[in-house]
């Protein structure tokens, strides 16, 4: 029996000049995995824009912030902002959370869980 993962990573490729354009554009908090069951009702939409199940998506490293987007917000991926994408993917964990963030999924980029 195959247990499926209770999150999906989100990629970032950390470089530098990511970092400086978050920190500049505001962003003082990096989403690092969003958990499954926020994807799940949303299948659909994944399969639609990357041909795969959120389940290979996640074996196969995972989904950048404006990929994860597209899909929560059910539409096609289009390319978005770094800082526009973290903020809205942000958004839309709180939202997901009640509020209430997971400390597995949200990493404060100043070495703090919040």
């Amino acid at each position: 029996m195959t247990e499926t993962t209770p999150y999906m990573p989100i990629m970032f490729g950390a470089t530098d000049w990511k970092i400086r354009e978050l920190r500049q554009g505001g962003v003082t908090t990096l989403v690092i995995a969003i958990p499954m069951k926020m994807l799940e009702p949303h299948e659909r939409q994944a399969q639609n824009n990357h041909g795969q199940s959120l389940k290979r998506l996640a074996e196969r490293g995972g989904l950048g912030a404006c990929e994860a987007n597209a899909i929560l917000e059910d539409r096609s991926w289009c390319r978005q902002g770094l800082v526009e994408s973290y903020n809205a993917l942000l958004a839309h964990l709180r939202e997901f959370e009640g509020s209430t963030t997971l400390a597995a999924s949200i990493h404060n980029n100043r070495g703090e869980v919040p």
